[in-house]
């Protein structure tokens, strides 16, 4: 009894943390903080049918509702990460990673849930791999913006995917009767929940707004809307876009600006981050050489336009476009 009492506790708890932060973040001004709110509350679902799972009878569609959930989590996860490392803003195409939660929400009182039948003992394993193949995606995100991102949202990011990754683990150890208690899995979300606290106190400045973080500026807002224009011809006039090693520290010290007041000046008029910024400027270049010169390789076009690696530019000319460079030029027939 006592043993059902700590592990209800700890899975509360975890709960709690993560169901007030997902609606603290609802509201953000930023679309990744936001993609971030839903993840959270999507978790939070997920972890509340596994609490009272153990302990009463719940009925079907409740069952069937906290697997709609955890089916939301991986795609959000994925397209989080995509936006905190690179990705412009969502598309319509993004709307089909949810075609499984779609499916599970509308019919959760006739899908079967436990007692061994077949339907479930498949479906429970598909969502279980759906699972770890977001994870994965999201683990090759993170590999492929490595050089086009600061390190505090790497951390951040590997962190969230690593914790879902284990947590996801142990529910697929607890069904296949590796692990013997259910709430294992409630509990290693709490406890994955408590880490993942620590690591955000210390990266609380990727969860603000983009213009409360300005308001800390020296920097005058008339200053700062001249400060963007010489940016942009700076950026312009010597096609530094173009160096793939180009860093927020080259682009502070040829400005004589602080490298915290150019990310300050690019967040607030260019609304986003320094690695979308540069990105964005790089695919309209690779859209106008592929415009240019349709039969030149797409190796040399992402080479041409600034970026280091094939994989790279393939993930942000995606995630910007919607489209591959290969399909962006088939549409140009």
């Amino acid at each position: 009894m006592e043993g059902i009492l700590i592990t209800s506790i700890l899975s509360s708890v975890g709960l709690g943390i993560s169901s007030f932060f997902g609606f603290f973040l609802i509201k953000n001004n930023k679309l990744e903080n936001r993609l971030l709110a839903w993840l959270l509350i999507a978790l939070s679902l997920r972890i509340t049918k596994s609490i009272f799972y153990t302990h009463i009878d719940l009925p079907l569609f409740i069952k069937n509702l906290g697997l709609a959930a955890n089916l939301a989590v991986g795609p959000l996860l994925f397209l989080y990460v995509s936006m905190l490392l690179g990705k412009k803003k969502l598309h319509r195409l993004d709307a089909l990673h949810f075609i499984p939660v779609a499916f599970y929400f509308t019919f959760s009182p006739v899908l079967p849930n436990g007692g061994g039948s077949d339907f479930w003992m498949i479906s429970y394993s598909l969502i279980l791999m759906q699972s770890f193949i977001y994870a994965g995606l999201s683990a090759v995100c993170l590999a492929k913006s490595r050089r086009n991102s600061g390190s505090k949202d790497l951390t951040w990011a590997t962190a969230l995917t690593t914790g879902l990754s284990v947590m996801w683990l142990v529910y697929a150890l607890i069904f296949l009767k590796f692990l013997p208690l259910y709430a294992l899995g409630s509990v290693s979300f709490s406890i994955l929940i408590f880490i993942l606290l620590f690591v955000a106190l210390n990266h609380y400045k990727l969860f603000k707004g983009s213009t409360s973080r300005y308001l800390n500026s020296r920097i005058s807002d008339k200053q700062g809307q001249a400060h963007f224009s010489n940016l942009q011809k700076l950026l312009f006039s010597e096609h530094l876009y173009k160096e793939p090693d180009l860093s927020l520290a080259t682009l502070a010290n040829r400005m004589d600006l602080l490298e915290r007041d150019v990310s300050l000046i690019i967040n607030k008029y260019g609304n986003c981050n320094f690695s979308q910024f540069v990105n964005e400027l790089r695919i309209e270049e690779a859209k106008k050489l592929i415009k240019e010169d349709p039969k030149k390789k797409i190796i040399s076009i992402a080479f041409d336009s600034g970026f280091s690696n094939l994989g790279t530019f393939n993930h942000v000319f995606k995630g910007i476009t919607g489209v591959t460079p290969s399909a962006f030029r088939k549409n140009l027939d």
